[in-house]
């Protein structure tokens, strides 16, 4: 897996502080951001911040926020901005106050909340901290992800049948609990949310680079590969 270092890394890192950064992960449904999530997660003691799993909680316990948030996913779209701020503000704030070393997953999806985001991180004296993480990989890769995925409905744990599947089939590996493909999973809706991505949210990809330091990451490759190359830059490739 080549990794490419963009917009000013190694000077912006450099004058970090001690505390861990704050990781913003970007990149098209399918290139494993839930992955990369969830091995810093276990391996290095990141609280993850996941917007889909925050959407999943409010759809679960049926609030109001959750009826329309499942009604919009299970036509492909995306949920109002206004609403997903307010859901992350209500759950990145105790991180934040805490300065907690954080992972946030699915979020911002568009430049307005980028803005967004970076007023908050400025709020608590945190922008300095943020580090955006890129994950990139082709079209037909993501969607061939996207199609054979499953997930654990206890503990959200991702599998994928070709690349990472779970030692026995429909069960998870850490907690024994079934696993369930996602009812938005199909191949009409990965497509029509790839499109969206590079619509929208690559711009505020873009954005985000003109403020944050970032490091980008080619996913294309086995599992092995990439988790290589997570600890490489967890351990080694950091100042």
């Amino acid at each position: 897996m080549i990794i490419r270092i963009v917009f000013f890394l190694l000077y912006a890192c450099s004058h970090l502080s001690a505390l861990e950064p704050i990781f913003v992960v970007f990149g098209p449904p399918g290139t494993g951001k839930g992955t990369f999530s969830q091995y810093i997660h276990e391996q290095y003691g990141y609280s993850h911040l996941s917007v889909g799993d925050v959407v999943r909680e409010e759809i679960s316990l049926q609030t109001e926020i959750g009826k329309q948030a499942d009604e919009c996913l299970r036509k492909g779209d995306f949920l109002e901005e206004a609403m997903i701020q307010a859901l992350v503000s209500k759950h990145l704030i105790p991180f934040l106050q805490n300065k907690t070393p954080v992972i946030i997953d699915g979020f911002p999806r568009t430049e307005e909340s980028v803005y967004f985001i970076h007023n908050l991180f400025q709020q608590y004296n945190l922008s300095g901290q943020v580090l955006l993480i890129g994950l990139y990989a082709d079209d037909a890769t993501c969607e061939k992800r996207i199609l054979s995925r499953s997930i654990c409905g206890k503990c959200a744990r991702i599998y994928n049948d070709y690349s990472c599947p779970p030692k026995q089939a429909n069960i998870c590996d850490s907690c024994f609990a079934q696993l369930k493909i996602r009812s938005n999973d199909n191949e009409a809706i990965a497509r029509k949310r790839l499109e969206e991505f590079h619509l929208v949210t690559e711009k505020a990809y873009r954005l985000a680079q003109t403020i944050f330091p970032s490091i980008e990451f080619s996913t294309s490759g086995s599992l092995e590969e990439c988790l290589q190359n997570y600890t490489r830059f967890m351990t080694h490739d950091r100042p």
